[in-house]
């Protein structure tokens, strides 16, 4: 770390951090919350995956992610457009530009591969709730 941003460091330790507190109660809540930030982007992930079976542009995406109630993008639409790039960087979709320069993403091979994976997943929980409630398999 640079000099000027230890010295940075010790001065807030000594005025606004000396009352405060981190209980290893507060680093588990910490924890906790980070674990299910992952599980939540990986949920976006997931919905953004099932949202471009048909081709949609951006703009499309954040509208049918609101409604699905993943507020995570309303009035900062720029972190869907950087998941997005991420997406297309890791071959999970793919997009073009209209005659009109609108782009519009859609699904690669490797994205339908995940979808799908997922899918045989949350089917096969599906026939474990069914057993556990008595149901039929």
């Amino acid at each position: 770390m640079e000099n000027r941003l230890i010295k940075l460091k010790k001065s807030m330790d000594q005025t606004v951090f000396s009352n405060l507190n981190f209980t290893e109660q507060h680093q588990n809540e910490i924890r906790e919350k980070a674990k299910n930030t992952i599980e939540n982007d990986n949920e976006i992930t997931l919905a953004i995956l099932q949202l471009l079976v048909s081709n949609r542009t951006g703009h499309e995406l954040a509208l049918l992610l609101n409604a699905r109630g993943v507020s995570k993008f309303v009035d900062a639409e720029g972190m869907l457009y950087t998941l997005l790039h991420e997406l297309e960087h890791d071959k999970c979709i793919q997009s073009n530009w209209n005659e009109s320069k609108v782009k519009y993403y859609y699904l690669a091979k490797k994205g339908i591969g995940i979808l799908r994976k997922s899918e045989i997943k949350n089917t096969e929980k599906q026939v474990s709730l069914k057993e556990l409630f008595g149901g039929e398999a």
